[in-house]
């Protein structure tokens, strides 16, 4: 992550990914989340349960979603909040109504983002399209090994 971030590297970290990305800024981590629905799934699915989040306006999360609140899926116990968010790193996207970061951002030219919760669960993420996330990723990536 160390290297990743010193070579503007695009870095798409998700769920644990983004505490590592917090952790390796100089952030922290909530140990463990006193409030559900965090942890909860749905009864014998497999299938997470959902929450609401709020995205920034203007936020890189923002343009490719297009939308907030969106409903996301919950399944982590540890948390980035606020106060332990690490530097330079910019909270994009809040549990509703809580402290709990579910997305971050780095600000500068590489494409580095960072969601909590799993859009490649295609299960989890029923009427929620993440795709533009990948696609957007892929081009960075693409655009970073076309300049080297």
């Amino acid at each position: 992550m160390r290297d990743a971030l010193g070579t503007d590297t695009p870095i798409f970290a998700i769920c644990r990914g983004l505490q590592i990305l917090n952790v390796v800024c100089g952030g922290t981590l909530l140990q463990d989340i006193p409030t559900p629905p965090y942890r909860q799934h749905a009864a014998n699915t497999g299938v997470s349960a959902q929450h609401a989040i709020d995205i920034t306006d203007g936020s890189r999360l923002h343009s490719l979603l297009a939308k907030s609140p969106i409903a996301a899926n919950s399944r982590h116990h540890q948390a980035v909040t606020r106060k332990t968010l690490g530097c330079p790193l910019v909270a994009t996207a809040f549990s509703s109504g809580e402290d709990i970061v579910e997305a971050m951002e780095r600000p500068g030219k590489a494409w580095v983002v960072g969601v909590q919760w799993h859009p490649e669960r295609i299960e989890d993420n029923i009427g929620n399209s993440f795709q533009m996330l990948f696609r957007d990723f892929i081009r960075a990536a693409g655009e970073r090994a076309g300049s080297k």
